[in-house]
């Protein structure tokens, strides 16, 4: 059987557009944001473990924040809320289970001194015992951490194998020039052993931070992760327009 012109031209576009395209998935965490909202709850957010101990999370209007926005765009944002020892998780349960992970959001900040906030996102999350404290799960933890110095930030993965163990893959840290507060654009990938992490003060000229490897997990789920300690308002992390999609 043979094929139109138009049709081989058009399999070739095909096979050359990214896979991403094709399996990318965006919580907004606004009204109507692609099918999470549902007029007064947000679907596809799931707290680990449910349990009455969990203080649940919200979502809050970007006029509360004690930081500068920028996004005239945006109507809302995610809040993580403390549980045991100001730690806490939330499953993004419409992400499906899988090996090669790339993970972006846009993640607000205070640089404070008192606010040493910690907070991220876990790739590769098992669905077995919790990795850290008893509120997130095992996996590859990629997280921020504010030092207090404005500007000057640690990009930090962690493996989290099992609970109240951490085992660093890499820790750096960076002086980003320009920025004091507010919305940073971060990047995290898992393909194969190696684990990278990035990040973009613009959304679209992106910056290598840090690179690691490791082999514990093959795969898993995706966590918004918040807390482990340090400062006076760990949980103050205010979370953006998760995209997952799969690396090339």
């Amino acid at each position: 059987m043979k094929t139109s012109i138009i049709t081989q031209v058009l399999l070739v576009v095909l096979a050359a557009l990214p896979v991403s395209l094709f399996s990318q998935i965006i919580y907004t965490f606004d009204k109507g944001g692609n099918g999470f909202y549902n007029g007064s709850t947000y679907t596809n957010l799931v707290p680990f473990p449910a349990s009455a101990s969990y203080s649940t999370f919200e979502v809050t209007n970007a006029a509360s924040l004690e930081v500068t926005l920028t996004d005239a765009n945006k109507t809302s944002l995610f809040r993580g809320l403390s549980r045991t020892a100001n730690v806490g998780s939330v499953d993004l349960t419409a992400i499906p289970s899988g090996a090669d992970q790339q993970v972006e959001w846009t993640q607000y900040l205070k640089t404070s001194t008192t606010d040493l906030t910690k907070n991220g996102m876990v790739l590769r999350a098992q669905a077995s015992a919790p990795g850290y404290a008893s509120s997130v799960r095992q996996g590859y933890y990629f997280l921020i951490q504010t030092t207090g110095t404005p500007g000057l930030m640690k990009f930090r993965a962690l493996r989290l194998d099992e609970a109240e163990r951490v085992t660093n893959i890499f820790d750096r840290q960076i002086p980003i020039t320009g920025y004091t507060a507010g919305p940073l654009y971060l990047r995290a990938i898992v393909k194969g052993t190696s684990l990278s992490f990035y990040y973009s003060l613009d959304n679209a000229t992106w910056n290598l931070a840090a690179t690691g490897d490791d082999a514990t997990f093959a795969e898993g789920k995706v966590q918004i992760a918040w807390g482990l300690g340090g400062g006076s308002n760990v949980t103050d992390s205010y979370f953006d327009n998760v995209r997952f999609s799969v690396p090339k």
